[in-house]
């Protein structure tokens, strides 16, 4: 590497970008089924909680719903 280039106040670029970022709520839960097994309500009752829980913490903001998943053995999602 040539060149390293250091800002003068680094802490400020990262403060201002944490004062620039739109808020975000992220709430997490962990439903363990074979995909064969999962009824049909079932993912939508998990969800619920979760819903409920960002909307009374952002009450103004919108939902994405995102479902993580992996084959049996498999270590990480």
């Amino acid at each position: 590497m040539a060149r390293v280039v250091v800002p003068p106040h680094p802490g400020v670029l990262s403060a201002l970008g944490l004062a620039a970022a739109p808020e975000r709520v992220d709430v997490l839960a962990s439903l363990h089924r074979p995909l064969a097994d999962l009824e049909g309500r079932e993912l939508e009752d998990a969800f619920q909680p979760l819903v409920a829980a960002a909307a009374a913490a952002l009450p103004e903001a919108g939902v994405t719903r995102f479902v993580d998943c992996r084959f049996r053995g498999q270590g990480y999602e």
